[in-house]
């Protein structure tokens, strides 16, 4: 994830374990469909430029399934 995300460009990262940093910046992006926007389309022109989405998908999934876990 880190390789991908550029930190309040195209998402925010935080601490694995940082419940309340996750969840601050879960509603900040809830309530900001611009920032939302922004960040979406950082996200894909970094994804297009910089490597391979099956990978970094994978990954995300397999993090999303560790905290739900």
């Amino acid at each position: 994830i880190v390789d991908q995300v550029v930190h309040g460009e195209n998402g925010f990262l935080t601490d694995e374990h940082d419940v309340q940093a996750m969840a601050s910046h879960m509603i900040t992006l809830a309530q900001d469909a611009d920032l939302r926007q922004r960040m979406g389309v950082a996200s894909r022109k970094r994804i297009e430029a910089v490597g391979d989405f099956s990978n970094s998908s994978a990954k995300l999934r397999d993090l999303l399934q560790s905290i739900a876990n």
